[in-house]
């Protein structure tokens, strides 16, 4: 059996959360302040799809790098 105490405090943080969200939105949208929010929520939701595309990024150019140094010693042998 689940503890009363436990149900009551995950019923309370869903409540919370299902009621704290919407509000912060709408008073955000009220202050003139929803674009700033909407750019913060396309930017999480960009890093949710891809988490480590700055990280492949990064990689991806250091392959780059490497094949050019390595192109170079093969020419100057």
């Amino acid at each position: 059996m689940v503890a009363t105490g436990s149900l009551y405090l995950v019923l309370c943080l869903v409540l919370v959360l299902g009621l704290g969200v919407p509000i912060s939105m709408y008073l955000a949208g009220r202050r003139g302040d929803s674009i700033e929010q909407i750019d913060l929520l396309k930017r999480a939701a960009n890093r949710a799809r891809s988490p480590w595309k700055s990280e492949d990024e990064d990689l991806e150019e250091l392959a780059r790098k490497v094949q050019e140094i390595e192109d170079r010693g093969e020419k100057g042998s």
